[in-house]
């Protein structure tokens, strides 16, 4: 576990420190919100892929992919989270959690990492809708993580919700999910900067 945590914190502070200075950080914030709201999706159970989210950010129907049911809409928060993470108030998101969202004192025992990922926990237990998944990004931020809400790193576990009290491989799995995504953007931000190049 403690590997998994050094590990998953050395990921978020290179992505971090190569966003801050990235010329194309505008259009891969998009493409991260795009791939963050994709596994906030997939947490709730929704039937769908990354290319998905992708063609309905571009506005693309993709040949011989199968039409999103049409009677829910999928994407009815990303305007209101994408609000949110351009919001340079940082108070902002934090104010709207609900107040049954706390810390308890041995909380300080434990890494920023850990911290962030219970306020997640905590939250998927009250509100059963996405926003729990996408605020990772910000509680990343809010523990000093990150300079900015990320919003590939959007996320948690599905047993954050549905456990009491999740088991190390909850955690471990939510753990490895953030640093997964961590590399993903780094490596999608690399990519992006060669293509400007």
């Amino acid at each position: 576990m403690v590997a998994a945590i050094a590990s998953c914190t050395a990921a978020i502070a290179r992505l971090d420190a190569r966003m801050i200075v990235s010329p194309v950080a505008k259009p891969w914030a998009m493409r991260a919100a795009w791939s963050g709201y994709t596994t906030a999706l997939q947490l709730q159970s929704a039937e769908v892929e990354e290319i998905d989210v992708f063609s309905w950010g571009c506005g693309l129907q993709i040949a011989d992919r199968p039409a999103l049911p049409s009677h829910l809409d999928l994407f009815d928060r990303f305007e209101e989270w994408r609000a949110a993470l351009l919001d340079t108030d940082a108070l902002t998101w934090r104010d709207r959690l609900p107040t049954a969202i706390g810390e308890p004192s041995e909380a300080k025992d434990h890494p920023p990492l850990v911290r962030a990922l219970d306020g997640v926990r905590q939250l998927a237990r009250i509100d059963q809708t996405i926003m729990a998944w996408l605020g990772l990004p910000f509680a990343l931020r809010d523990r000093g993580l990150s300079a900015i809400p990320m919003p590939c790193l959007a996320g948690g576990a599905k047993a954050f919700r549905l456990k009491r009290r999740p088991g190390v491989d909850d955690w471990l799995a939510a753990i490895r999910g953030v640093e997964r995504a961590a590399c993903d953007g780094l490596d999608r931000l690399h990519r992006l900067e060669r293509l400007y190049r």
